[in-house]
């Protein structure tokens, strides 16, 4: 049986643009590996935002996300 690790990332951001491109980069990089990738968020205004950004950003792309998708909010 695979034996599965978690790992859990925090970053220091200055700014709320700073805080989307490093959540943006980081989705992005695991799709790309094909590796799963769990966002925790503290409420459901939040969840929604991501939701949409990952949609709609950048203008040219989106991150398939949801449930049974490698990304997870």
């Amino acid at each position: 049986m695979e034996k599965s690790s978690t790992t859990i990332t925090f970053f220091q951001v200055r700014s709320p643009n700073e805080k989307i491109k490093r959540l943006i980069e980081s989705a992005r990089s695991h799709f790309e590996k094909k590796s799963s990738l769990l966002i925790l968020t503290d409420s459901s205004k939040t969840t929604d935002y991501i939701d949409r950004l990952l949609w709609s950003y950048p203008n040219d792309s989106f991150l398939p996300h949801g449930s049974g998708d490698l990304i997870t909010i």
